[in-house]
């Protein structure tokens, strides 16, 4: 792997997360194989919500809350 080579086999470490309201849900991690290491962007729609691997949410998770959430790895270079 190469510094120009994209980030491969990323993974997240939950899919699908039903939650209900009112609940605190657990972490979710991305993960990538990349070098130099990844650049990490965790989104929903155009808000951007961590700019780490880890996606935690720290309080209880309302209606307003639902969405699709994603993760983007960048490499640096």
């Amino acid at each position: 792997m190469s510094p120009t080579d994209p980030p491969e086999n990323i993974h997240i470490s939950l899919h699908v997360l039903d939650i209900i309201e009112g609940e605190t849900p657990e972490d979710v991690i991305c993960t990538a194989s990349a070098f130099p290491p990844g650049q990490y962007l965790w989104t929903v729609g155009e808000t951007i919500l961590s700019r780490s691997r880890v996606l935690s949410f720290n309080s209880s998770v309302t209606r307003d809350m639902a969405g699709n959430y994603s993760c983007t790895v960048r490499n640096p270079h």
